[in-house]
């Protein structure tokens, strides 16, 4: 089952990242896994790769709110509101369904679906302010 499972985020983190250079924290979240093969270790390995995503979307988010113009700054505010209720619902929904599963592997893809959506998020800020700074 571990085996299934590592193929499984070995795969996940393939296709995302084709072609490209991972990011640092992709990196440390993968090695982590690798040093930390337990449920509970890769568990722990997705907490700390969702928290280092939340402070590199919140660095993003400042920079964006910094950069951009009054009326495009509201949107970004509602939009990010809307994104944190959005956040809120969806991981409400995802670790109760995933907890009603039977078998650890879940508790790991719940907290593997916790930190993508978060590192989703963090991208697409940064992905903004990327474009914003070469326009």
């Amino acid at each position: 089952m571990k085996t299934f499972l590592f193929g499984l985020l070995g795969l996940l983190f393939g296709i995302c990242l084709k072609g490209q250079t991972p990011h640092p924290i992709d990196s440390v979240y993968s090695q982590c896994i690798e040093n930390n093969p337990s449920t509970h270790g890769m568990v722990d390995c997705a907490n700390t790769a969702a928290q280092a995503w939340d402070k590199e979307l919140n660095t993003y988010y400042q920079l964006l709110i910094k950069a951009l113009p009054a009326a495009q700054k509201e949107k970004l505010r509602l939009a990010q509101r809307a994104w944190l209720s959005f956040r809120d619902l969806d991981q409400s929904f995802s670790a109760g369904m995933y907890q009603s599963f039977d078998g650890t592997m879940w508790r790991i893809i719940e907290a593997d679906v916790r930190t993508s959506r978060i590192r989703e998020r963090a991208l697409r800020l940064k992905s903004y302010y990327d474009d914003l700074n070469t326009k």
